[in-house]
C-alpha cells in the first residue's frame, strides 16, 4: 500500500476521513467513490452526524466536490468493497482509526496533581523514567542519515516552506528551482517523483462557512529532502534524473 491513510480529528471529537483519500487508498476513481457514497444516502438521522460535504482543489487547481465520513460511515461504505486487496485496505483503515483514538485519549488524560511529598517524588521519578524511555526509543529508531531524522513530522513529510528555510533559501525560490529541474509542475511534484518516494501530495483542509474545503499541498519526505539537497549542490546539472543515478550517501 503506497497511499497514506488520512484520519482527521474534529472539534466535536469525531474522527473523519475523506472520499478523496478512500479513492486513493483503494485505487478507485474518485467519481466512482462519490457514486458509491451517494447510493447509500437514505437515512438523515444516521447521515447527518456522520457525513459532510467538502470542496477541494484537484491537481489542476479546479474546485471539486467531495465528502468527509466518520468511521461509522466509512464502515458502511467499505462493506461494498470486496476482494483480498480491499480487505487489507479496510483493516488498515480500522487500525488507523483505532490508533488515532488512542492517541487523542492519551493527549486528553487529566494530569494527576500530587497532594503529598511522597506523591510528588513518585510523579517526578515516573516523569524521568518516561523521558528516559522516550530517548531510548528515539535512539533505536534513529535513521543512519541524520537528515532523515530532522524533517520527520507526524505523517513523514515536511512543507516546502520549512524545507526551504532549512536549506537556506525561500519558499518561492525553491518552487522555481524544482520547476526548473523538471521535478515540479506548478506547485505540485510530478507523479514519477511521488512514486519514487520523494514527495507526497497532502490534502490540507480549512473551513469556509458551513463547508469544509481542501487543497492539495506538496509534502516532502526525508528522502526527498536529501534528493533536493544533492540537486542544489550541483547547480550545473539541469536534469534531476542524473542526480537520481547517484547513491544517497557516500
Amino acid at each position: 500500500m503506497t497511499a497514506l491513510i488520512t484520519i482527521t480529528p474534529r472539534e466535536d471529537g469525531q474522527l473523519w476521513t475523506t472520499s478523496m483519500n478512500i479513492a486513493e487508498v483503494f485505487g478507485k476513481e474518485h467519481k466512482h467513490v462519490l457514486r458509491d457514497i451517494e447510493s447509500l444516502l437514505w437515512d438523515p438521522e444516521f447521515d447527518a452526524p456522520n457525513f459532510g460535504l467538502i470542496e477541494y482543489q484537484d491537481s489542476r487547481g479546479r474546485s471539486q466536490r467531495g465528502y468527509r465520513l466518520t468511521e461509522d460511515w466509512f464502515t458502511l461504505l467499505a462493506m461494498g468493497y470486496t476482494g483480498e486487496r480491499a480487505m487489507q485496505f479496510k483493516k488498515a483503515y480500522i487500525k488507523e482509526f483505532r490508533r488515532m483514538r488512542e492517541y487523542i485519549a492519551e493527549q486528553t488524560q487529566p494530569i494527576a496533581v500530587p497532594t503529598t511529598m511522597k506523591e510528588a517524588l513518585m510523579l517526578a521519578l515516573k516523569s524521568e523514567e518516561e523521558k528516559e524511555r522516550a530517548l531510548l526509543l528515539a535512539e533505536s529508531r534513529r535513521p543512519k542519515a541524520e537528515a532523515y531524522d530532522r524533517y520527520m513530522s507526524a505523517n513523514g513529510t515536511e512543507s516546502v516552506a520549512n524545507v526551504a528555510k532549512s536549506l537556506g533559501t525561500g519558499q518561492n525560490r525553491l518552487f522555481n528551482f524544482l520547476r526548473s529541474r523538471g521535478v515540479f509542475k506548478g506547485r505540485l511534484p510530478k507523479q514519477k517523483y511521488i512514486d519514487r518516494g520523494y514527495f507526497r501530495v497532502v490534502q490540507t483542509e480549512y473551513r469556509h462557512g458551513d463547508i469544509f474545503r481542501q487543497y492539495s499541498q506538496a509534502g516532502i519526505t526525508p528522502k526527498g529532502v536529501e534528493f533536493i539537497r544533492r540537486l542544489m549542490d550541483k547547480p550545473s546539472i539541469v536534469d534531476a534524473e542524473i542526480i537520481e543515478s547517484e547513491p544517497l550517501f557516500a
